[in-house]
C-alpha cells in the first residue's frame, strides 16, 4: 500500500528510519511507485478510525462499563465487525485493555480470543513504552 500512497510511503519510511532504506536497497520493488512528496502535518497526523457512534460512547466510560458495553458484541463477532472492533480497542484508554481482554476470551471464538491477544499486546506495550 506504501508504494502508491505518498503520505502512507512517507510513514513507511518514517517508521523505518535506515533499516527501511536498506531494505529497499535490496529489493528495489519495494520502492515507492508515487514520489510526491507530502507535508510534514500530514505524515505526522494519524487518520480517523471509523467508529459507529454507539461504540464511540466506549471510549470515554470507565473499565467496568466498557466490559459491560463490549459484551454483548463479544458473544456475536463476526468477521465484518473485526475491524471496527480493533479500532475501538485501538483507540480506547489503557486502563480498560484488561477487562477488554477478560471479556473477549471469556467469548471463546476464534475472532474474540484474537482481539483479547490485541488488548494484552497493546496494554504490554505501552506499559514498555512508558519505561523506556
Amino acid at each position: 500500500r506504501h508504494r502508491r500512497d505518498p503520505v502512507r510511503g512517507a510513514r513507511v519510511a518514517r517508521a523505518g528510519g535506515p533499516l527501511a532504506a536498506w531494505l529497499i536497497d535490496h529489493e528495489p520493488a519495494l520502492a515507492a511507485t508515487n514520489r510526491r512528496t507530502v507535508p510534514a502535518a500530514d505524515v505526522l497526523a494519524l487518520p480517523e478510525l471509523p467508529m459507529p457512534p454507539e461504540l464511540a460512547e466506549l471510549l470515554t466510560v470507565d473499565a467496568l462499563q466498557f466490559a459491560r458495553g463490549l459484551a454483548p458484541l463479544a458473544e456475536r463477532l463476526t468477521a465484518a465487525s473485526k475491524p471496527v472492533l480493533v479500532n475501538l480497542l485501538a483507540r480506547c484508554r489503557p486502563a480498560v485493555l484488561h477487562d477488554a481482554a477478560d471479556v473477549l476470551a471469556a467469548a471463546s471464538t476464534g475472532i474474540a480470543l484474537s482481539l483479547a491477544d490485541l488488548c494484552r499486546l497493546r496494554a504490554r506495550m505501552l506499559t514498555e513504552l512508558r519505561s523506556a
